[in-house]
């Protein structure tokens, strides 16, 4: 199991045994993914049950005065398929905004005067890039779960497609 977080940056969380508490490192180049460490961004869930609960417990402390209203979905999955790439696994991802920064990013194209038309152009995809995160994701046999969590439009015929395969 691991932990990816996002903003405008990627925040990775090292979960080893021989630490005391979780150690986040935080990656602000959304644009060329890399891992910072191949260590303790994975663990088995059972051996490090406690530095998953610590980390979950800390997570709304640790974010509680973030400002940042960017969103780095597109990469966050990006390094998520490189973290799983060997092992195969599922993907879990909240989301509440559109995301805005780095690849996969989208603009908001709802329009209210057109909800009721024939042809609604926001009706398909606005990007391929989440269609082709699902294809490698798929090749590493990798699921993707995504859990839309929203108040306001969001695109979920760009973002959705990426648990459809």
């Amino acid at each position: 199991m691991g932990f990816i977080t996002f903003d405008k940056a990627l925040h990775y969380y090292n979960l080893s045994e021989g630490l005391s508490q979780p150690h986040m490192m935080v990656a602000p180049d959304i644009e060329e993914i890399y891992l910072p460490a191949y260590d303790g961004l994975l663990v088995n869930m059972k051996e490090n049950r406690e530095m998953i609960i610590d980390l979950l417990t800390r997570l709304p402390q640790m974010f509680e005065g973030n400002m940042e209203t960017g969103s780095a979905l597109g990469p966050a999955l990006q390094a998520a398929l490189k973290m799983m790439n060997a092992t195969g696994g599922r993907i879990t991802v909240m989301q509440t905004v559109l995301p805005s920064e780095g690849p996969g990013s989208l603009k908001s194209r709802e329009d209210p005067n057109q909800r009721s038309a024939k042809n609604v152009p926001n009706m398909g995809p606005a990007t391929d890039f989440y269609k082709k995160m699902a294809l490698d994701c798929s090749a590493q046999q990798i699921a993707v779960d995504i859990f839309l969590l929203n108040g306001q439009y969001v695109d979920l015929s760009s973002i959705g497609i990426g648990s459809y395969m």
